[in-house]
Formats: structure tokens, C-alpha cells, sequence
């Protein structure tokens, strides 16, 4: 049983429906060649091949844009009735705004440095000195470590949009793939039998002679 259960869905896949399907086409192309032959077999079958081909050339380019997620026939139909012109055009208000930006500079001079004043004494102002310079080494400090982290901020960046443009590299490469494995095979198989349909309806007494002088 479980045999032939993967053997049935073995038998739905796709290739295998195309597979199935040349068979049949196969099979009604020997009818349509066998004698008696007649032009209007000829032309009837012609017309199922015609048919056919459109189908399954039409299945191809369906399964190819729904792999490049292409908006559907019916999306593009409505969207193009959306952007119908109306007779009188709404107008248009447009608003600027104007802003003014604000500015903050911080790690100057002014922002850490302090006077010790005009009268203080030479150990006041050597005090003030040597918190002025603890200030300043503690600025340079964190100044050193906010561009250590927006370093390292960048690297991981780079290292994401380089992962992230090798996974769409690897994906645009696989429905590359799929393209030619599934929706060119449809279309190229769906276009010989529109072929086969119009030489059979475009000559059908013609073939009609060929098979009887090969038969005779």
C-alpha cells in the first residue's frame, strides 16, 4: 500500500502529468494519420493541438511569473481600471513645511573645561587643572568608545547586507533554475504542438496524399 501510494503521487507530479500528456497528444496524432484520413480529422485534430499548445505554453509563462512573484493578470487589469482618468481631475493641495534644525556640538573646550578664577591661588588652580585634564581624558575615553561601537555597528552592517546579497544571489539563482526545469520545458512543449496543430490545419491534403502513397 504505501508503495502505491508514493507510486500515484510519483504519477501527479508535473513531469510526470506532462509526460501523460505527450502520450495522449502522441496517441491522437497516429489517430489523426490513420487511414481512412480525412481532411476534416485532420483539421479537428490540428485545432485540439493548436489548443493544447496555447494551454500548456500559457501554464509555463503562468508558473514562471508566479516564481519572479509577478502581479497576476487580473492584478494588473485592476490596477490599470484604477488609474482611469476622471473627467474632472481632484485638485492637488501641497504643504511645505519649514522647519528650522537644531544643533548640539558637544566635546568642547566649553562644555568640559573650568576656570579656576581670576583670584585663586596657585594650588587652587593647579587643583582645577588636574580635574580639567581627569575631564578631558574621561571625554577622550568615551569619545574612543562610541566610535569603537559604531564600529563595530558598521561591521555587523556590512557583514548583514553581505549575507543578506548572497542569500538573494543564491535565490535569484535557483528560480533561475526552476525557469528552465519548469515553466521554458511547459512553453517549449505547449509551442512544438501549436506547431504540429497549424502544419496540420494549414495542409491537410497534402498530408492526406503522404499517407496514402506511404501506405499504397
Amino acid at each position: 500500500m504505501n508503495w502505491l501510494k508514493r507510486l500515484w503521487a510519483w504519477a501527479k507530479e508535473k513531469e510526470a502529468l506532462l509526460f501523460w500528456f505527450n502520450i495522449v497528444m502522441l496517441i491522437l496524432l497516429l489517430y489523426a494519420f490513420m487511414p481512412p484520413s480525412s481532411e476534416t480529422r485532420l483539421r479537428f485534430v490540428g485545432l485540439i493541438f493548436q489548443i493544447c499548445g496555447v494551454l500548456i505554453a500559457a501554464w509555463g509563462l503562468l508558473d514562471i511569473r508566479k516564481l519572479f512573484e509577478l502581479p497576476t493578470i487580473r492584478q494588473i487589469t485592476r490596477e490599470w481600471f484604477r488609474r482611469f482618468p476622471p473627467f474632472r481631475p481632484k485638485s492637488k493641495h501641497v504643504t511645505v513645511e519649514m522647519g528650522t534644525g537644531h544643533y548640539s556640538l558637544t566635546g568642547y573646550a566649553p562644555d568640559i573645561w573650568i576656570g579656576a578664577g581670576p583670584t585663586a591661588s596657585i594650588e587652587q588652580r593647579l587643583s582645577v587643572l588636574e580635574d580639567n585634564l581627569q575631564r578631558v581624558n574621561q571625554k577622550t575615553v568615551d569619545i574612543q568608545n562610541q566610535l569603537n561601537s559604531e564600529v563595530r555597528a558598521h561591521k555587523e552592517a556590512l557583514a548583514q547586507a553581505s549575507r543578506s546579497l548572497k542569500q538573494t544571489a543564491e535565490d535569484i539563482h535557483h528560480k533561475l533554475e526552476l525557469t528552465e526545469t519548469s515553466g521554458l520545458q511547459l512553453s517549449f512543449v505547449g509551442l512544438v504542438w501549436l506547431g504540429v496543430g497549424l502544419i496540420i490545419s494549414t495542409i491537410p491534403n497534402e498530408i492526406i496524399r503522404l499517407i496514402k502513397y506511404v501506405y499504397i
